[in-house]
């Protein structure tokens, strides 16, 4: 009895040690029986924080497009392609709908900013999924990491300017808070 009690007050820092012993009495001897215990797998809760961090992103810009945050996530996860790319390439392209021809809803210079789209959120889905399904991205599609190829095929202007800029504002949306 007083061993039972014994293993019960020990047990848990012995199961602390990935260990649980568990002693047998029988008549005559004490076994010892060591089994293998699972550590306790710390429970890592995903938060998907994306959308907070385009609404911070867009807010501390005055933009119209913080109301389509939710878009830029359905968007970029239906088209598998970084939630970032087409809200970086906003701001590259117009400051965020800043500076863009009014009442095209385009704010992503697309088609020399002159396509029209009936919505932003129509924008942003019909752009992401333009980039990722379209051969003229083809090279893009292939590492979708390097935003150098992306840069060469959607900026007709200063490359080198226009893919940094993206990358930094990529990196700005990460971390805002």
């Amino acid at each position: 009895m007083k061993q039972d009690l014994l293993i019960w007050l020990c047990l848990p820092a012995i199961i602390l040690q990935g260990l649980l012993v568990k002693e047998l009495i029988n008549e005559k001897e004490i076994v010892k029986e060591i089994k293998e215990v699972p550590q306790a797998q710390a429970v890592e809760k995903t938060v998907d924080n994306r959308v907070d961090k385009l609404t911070c992103f867009f807010d501390q810009y005055g933009s119209v497009l913080s109301s389509s945050a939710d878009t830029f996530i359905t968007a970029a996860d239906k088209n598998n392609i970084d939630y970032r790319v087409i809200a970086a390439i906003s701001f590259v392209e117009s400051t965020a709908c800043k500076h863009h021809i009014e009442g095209t809803n385009n704010c992503w210079g697309w088609g020399h900013g002159r396509i029209v789209f009936k919505s932003y959120d129509e924008a942003i889905n019909v752009i992401s999924e333009r980039l990722a399904v379209s051969n003229y991205y083809r090279k893009w599609q292939a590492d979708k990491e390097d935003y150098w190829k992306l840069a060469v095929v959607y900026n007709g202007g200063d490359q080198v300017k226009w893919h940094k800029d993206v990358v930094k504002t990529m990196e700005e949306i990460k971390l805002c808070r």
